[in-house]
């Protein structure tokens, strides 16, 4: 019964996640939005994302305590460092909470490579520290779903002046002359 309810609360989370994250549906444009609402929406847009990834990281971890056996691993884990542990957690809380409010205030590059970069770390903290407990991986799954959305929603977010910010340069380097061969790539965000 706990399975069952853990999963329905994951899974309602998770929808309620990507009816945010949907984006529009094909007849309305946010390309025809004036540009400062069109930056709103996408910083409430990810705001909300960063709430709904954080309510599923306290879920996981609120159901991880009524697992009795999960009390008697976690004293054998942390053997006297338990102060240490309930730091690096908090620590590590402080990345989504902190980017639910930054990313309503940042600057538009700023705003991009903080949650890019937040998303990234997340990611990789939620995989690492993670455990094989069935009500666990869902919500993980859902929190790795919701912070790849950020990243991606991050990254595909257009410069607020409409100019195309982000610029791609490919360049070929063939001087026989010098015997300089080569390839460039860069990306300007």
């Amino acid at each position: 019964m706990k399975t069952l309810m853990t999963i329905t609360i994951c899974f309602l989370m998770l929808g309620t996640a990507f009816s945010q994250t949907a984006g529009p549906g094909p007849d309305l444009h946010l390309e025809s939005l004036p540009g400062l609402e069109y930056q709103k929406d996408m910083r409430s847009n990810l705001s909300t994302l960063w709430t709904a990834t954080l309510l599923n990281m306290i879920t996981a971890d609120v159901l991880s305590l009524y697992i009795p056996e999960a009390v008697e691993e976690w004293e054998e884990f942390a053997d006297g460092k338990e102060e240490q542990l309930m730091m690096g957690g908090a620590i590590m809380y402080q990345l989504p909470i902190s980017m639910v409010y930054l990313s309503k205030v940042l600057p538009y590059k700023a705003n991009r490579i903080a949650n890019m970069t937040a998303a990234g770390l997340m990611i990789a903290a939620v995989i690492g520290g993670g455990s094989t407990e069935p009500h666990y991986l869902v919500c993980a799954t859902t929190e790795v779903i919701m912070m790849s959305a950020i990243a991606w929603k991050a990254y595909k977010w257009e410069s607020p002046d409409r100019t195309g910010n982000r610029s791609h340069n490919f360049d070929l380097n063939l001087n026989p002359a010098r015997d300089t061969y080569g390839m460039t790539y860069t990306l300007k965000f």
